[in-house]
């Protein structure tokens, strides 16, 4: 659990680095702009690293058991949040809302997993990621970026919602080899 929460400070400060011009100038200025991207991607790897190590050696500590009614809101929100994912990627109208979608489906997906885990590990880990979006989704007005006004036609999101469910029927059929928790699970009740 140390090694966890260790990679989520670096990740926070490494966010705050990122966030504030001024200090993102100062490495900039004593690396060079490649050696401070090259710099600050290897830290970000070896936090993401101390996180996956620290949560797969954690012990397993029981919090709560979630309510059945809660089962049938994990679905919906994946899906939802896999289709914020495809509209980082593809033409969407849900950039003219949001300056990120893959933020806001990072905090969903961190949301959802949250209400079907019921160990200490999984809890810390999901919403560790799901702070990390929120504090990026914070900082981007200091940064100025803005939300695009470039509106696609209707008809087109439907390539967003289509991408969005593909790369949700993949990860819903592989996540079991994939991480060892099935979703197929969610339809038999817990205890």
């Amino acid at each position: 659990m140390t090694w966890m929460l260790c990679g989520f400070v670096i990740l926070f400060t490494l966010q705050q680095v990122n966030a504030t011009p001024r200090l993102l100038a100062a490495v900039s200025a004593r690396y060079g702009r490649g050696g401070a991207r090259l710099g600050l991607a290897a830290v970000v790897l070896a936090a993401t690293a101390m996180i996956l190590i620290g949560h797969a050696r954690a012990a397993y500590t029981y919090v709560w058991l979630p309510p059945a009614q809660v089962r049938t809101l994990i679905l919906p929100l994946m899906f939802i949040a896999f289709i914020f994912v495809a509209a980082a990627l593809v033409p969407s109208n849900l950039r003219c809302f949001t300056r990120r979608p893959a933020l806001w489906g990072v905090v969903l997906w961190s949301i959802a997993h949250l209400l079907a885990k019921e160990n200490l590990a999984a809890i810390v880990f999901f919403a560790g990621f799901g702070l990390l979006a929120l504090a990026e989704l914070g900082s981007l007005s200091r940064r100025g970026i803005r939300r695009s006004h470039n509106y696609q036609a209707w008809l087109r999101e439907s390539l967003t919602v289509a991408v969005g469910g593909i790369m949700f029927i993949v990860v819903f059929f592989a996540h079991g080899a994939l991480f060892g928790a099935s979703p197929a699970m969610l339809s038999r009740p817990f205890g």
